[in-house]
């Protein structure tokens, strides 16, 4: 049973969020740019079943007093990736730019979906300890915790979106000890899932049965209450009363997380809250990025963040 729900849930990731390769491993290293931040790196900020979910950081180079903070999830699909997604492509640039313009950029990994105990409400909760982590040690880490935002990728751009919007019932999963209400100052969201329902509505009805399941732990979801289950962990609907800034970054092309996502998102969101930005030539992780789009992205970025703190 186990076995044939694997393989279903292979078939659905296959065709739905791997159409195009975007979990690329090839680092964008520049070799004649001088790195404007230190790294610290495996830190523990948390251990489930004897395992250690671990985070790195990168601190501005002699930062003389406590520094604002982008906390970084990538992307793969809820079952792929890490915390050194940070280094590839665009994000390498901005990971240059925060840091030089004095944020302290802390890149974690989180519970990934392993068709057995893992769904995407534990994921969000590890996204919500991440924060608590850094606030409670944030003489370490040099931080003013007055100023801490998300900085996400496709999957990991929605669970920065959930943990930061959702009730703090954190889908039914979190304790109260998970609280980050008030604590997340700014998010910024690229091409990230934002209405599940819509996602998995072109999915054959059998599969999206187990994704109900694998996903988020709903055993046995009837098909016709799937839209409305899933629903809760769709950032969409949070949006109308999210007061967090938040940035969002799309291409036009993208065939994996359609552009229509951001849309829906920039629609309800509060407007004097949220910025969208489109890449009409790029599809999902804005892979063939030029040179020009690279800073353009990185100036918006700090543009925003600068506004954020007038």
């Amino acid at each position: 049973m186990k076995k044939n729900r694997f393989i279903l849930a292979l078939i659905l990731i296959s065709t739905i969020f791997l159409t195009v390769n975007h979990n690329l491993n090839a680092k964008n290293n520049k070799k004649n740019e001088v790195s404007t931040y230190k790294t610290i790196t495996n830190i523990t900020y948390k251990t489930v079943d004897n395992k250690n979910i671990k985070l790195d950081v990168y601190q501005p180079i002699s930062a003389k007093q406590k520094t604002p903070a982008i906390i970084y999830f990538h992307g793969g699909s809820w079952i792929s990736g890490n915390r050194e997604k940070i280094l590839q492509r665009y994000r390498s640039t901005a990971l240059q730019r925060f840091t030089s313009e004095g944020y302290t950029v802390f890149s974690a990994d989180y519970r990934l979906i392993n068709f057995s105990n893992n769904h995407i409400d534990q994921a969000v909760e590890d996204c919500k300890d991440v924060v608590n982590h850094i606030v409670k040690h944030a003489n370490f880490y040099n931080i003013d915790t007055s100023k801490i935002g998300f900085w996400g990728s496709s999957a990991g751009a929605h669970l920065a979106m959930l943990a930061a919007m959702a009730p703090d019932s954190c889908l039914g999963q979190c304790s109260p000890q998970n609280d980050i209400t008030g604590k997340i100052k700014f998010i910024i969201d690229d091409f990230g899932p934002t209405n599940i329902s819509e996602m998995f509505k072109t999915v054959n009805p059998r599969i999206r049965k187990h994704i109900s399941d694998i996903f988020f732990d709903i055993p046995k979801a009837e098909l016709n209450k799937f839209d409305s289950l899933t629903m809760q962990f769709s950032p969409s609907i949070y949006a109308d009363k999210n007061k967090i800034p938040l940035l969002i970054f799309h291409g036009k092309n993208d065939k994996i997380v359609p552009f229509s996502q951001s849309e829906s998102l920039y629609a309800q969101s509060d407007s004097l809250c949220t910025s969208i930005y489109v890449f009409d030539g790029l599809g999902h992780g804005f892979n063939g990025m030029d040179t020009n789009n690279v800073k353009f992205y990185s100036d918006i970025c700090i543009d925003f963040l600068k506004k954020i703190e007038n």
